[in-house]
């Protein structure tokens, strides 16, 4: 896939007052890709924005033949969610965008997958820590000056 056709647009249709589609999230350190979306998700719920989709969910499920609603797991049996997800998972020790759908707007996330990312990072040379990460304590420093740029 191309660069510029994978360049994020925001891109929410209103199709009746019902918003679907996908957009960008920062997630901030220390945190999930998951329950970024569950905080979203306690957000969208209650949301007047989000009432004709879920309206609209109801009406699905009072349509569906009593075999469709027996099949539902027991979570999904309870009063309907926005449906979120999203484009892959962001080490909870980083930060950067993630890519987030809604209702419709989760089918065209595999396409972010595809797409060319950039990562960067800040690097600590001859520190070893007792969590092999940032959040550890250091407990054991080496020299580094033979690490060079060429090398």
């Amino acid at each position: 896939m191309s660069a510029k056709s994978c360049m994020f647009r925001s891109i929410m249709k209103d199709t009746g007052r019902i918003l679907e589609g996908v957009f960008a999230i920062h997630k901030p350190q220390s945190i999930s890709s998951a329950q970024v979306l569950r905080d979203i998700q306690t957000h969208f719920n209650p949301s007047t924005a989000f009432a004709p989709y879920l309206e609209r969910e109801l009406r699905l499920r009072d349509s569906e033949s009593p075999n469709q609603k027996q099949k539902r797991s027991r979570r999904q049996r309870g009063p309907p969610q926005v449906k979120i997800g999203h484009g892959g998972t962001l080490d909870p020790l980083a930060t950067g965008v993630l890519i987030a759908g809604i209702g419709k707007g989760t089918k065209d996330l595999q396409r972010f997958l595809e797409c060319t990312k950039t990562y960067e990072t800040v690097v600590l040379f001859g520190a070893e820590t007792d969590t092999y990460d940032i959040v550890g304590k250091v407990v054991t420093r080496a020299p580094h000056s033979h690490v060079t740029k060429a090398k």
